[in-house]
């Protein structure tokens, strides 16, 4: 068995070891895109206005 976790659980009288197949993490994602060469628009962000709440 090449899986370094399995689930395990029993059915009817029998023990089943089932291998879990591994899921590439975030990190491995990331680094096989391509970079991203267009340019981000810019995006307007005014200061909040103040609110009478009370």
């Amino acid at each position: 068995m090449t899986a370094d976790e399995v689930v395990i659980f029993r059915e009817d009288d029998r023990l089943v070891v089932v291998p879990v197949e591994r899921r590439p993490s975030l990190a491995e994602i990331l680094s096989q895109l391509e970079p991203f060469d267009e340019g981000l628009p810019n995006v307007p962000d005014p200061p909040t206005q103040p609110e009478d709440i009370f």
